[in-house]
């Protein structure tokens, strides 16, 4: 038996692309953009802790991290159940979603980290492939409010084992264009709420 950690997550979604939001549902999968389609223009940037002597090797290691940075995708969550601001400018001014999603601890699910400056990682410990994963967990504190949870992942799709738990509409949703994902729910038995 597994002793991994399930927990709740939240996906804040406008539901003007409805077959996005059919798809969660349907398919138990969430999307996942490249990370550079993301709304922070400071995603992914670092900084390599300088270390005398070790100049070329520094600049080496850069240089393959940067190259393996492509490759990951970003799928963004809260740990926020119902967070007013993200209502406004993820859920279409509280016209869209928000989708509780059940997650089980994994090495691509991480809680992010809110820093003021870029982060400083010693880029010559450790494997490539995780430091340039390991990039991607970290904000500006701005951003602290959301409080992240991101699954970064190197496909396009994550596919998360258990029905989506809940649907919440937001106030101003507009019932008739909500309808789908409602009868969604009601054939998967998922708990439909409205409003705040």
């Amino acid at each position: 038996m597994s002793n991994k950690k399930r927990f709740s997550a939240y996906k804040y979604k406008s539901i003007r692309d409805l077959s996005h939001c059919l798809d969660i549902i349907n398919n138990r999968r969430l999307y996942c953009a490249r990370w550079q389609d993301l709304n922070d223009p400071m995603e992914g940037t670092f900084r390599a802790i300088e270390q005398a002597n070790y100049e070329e090797a520094i600049q080496q290691r850069v240089n393959l991290i940067l190259a393996e940075k492509p490759k990951y995708r970003i799928c963004a969550l809260s740990r926020e159940p119902r967070n007013q601001a993200m209502l406004s400018y993820y859920c279409d001014n509280h016209r869209g979603a928000i989708f509780e999603i059940e997650l089980t601890e994994s090495e691509s699910i991480f809680d992010v980290g809110y820093v003021a400056e870029y982060p400083e990682l010693d880029v010559l410990q450790g494997r490539v492939k995780d430091i340039a994963q390991r990039i991607f967990t970290y904000k500006q504190a701005d951003w602290s409010h959301e409080r992240e949870v991101r699954i970064i992942f190197e496909k396009e799709f994550y596919h998360f084992q258990i029905n989506v738990k809940s649907v919440r509409f937001g106030s101003q949703v507009d019932t008739a264009q909500a309808k789908p994902i409602v009868d969604a729910c009601a054939e998967h038995q998922i708990a439909v709420h409205w409003g705040h």
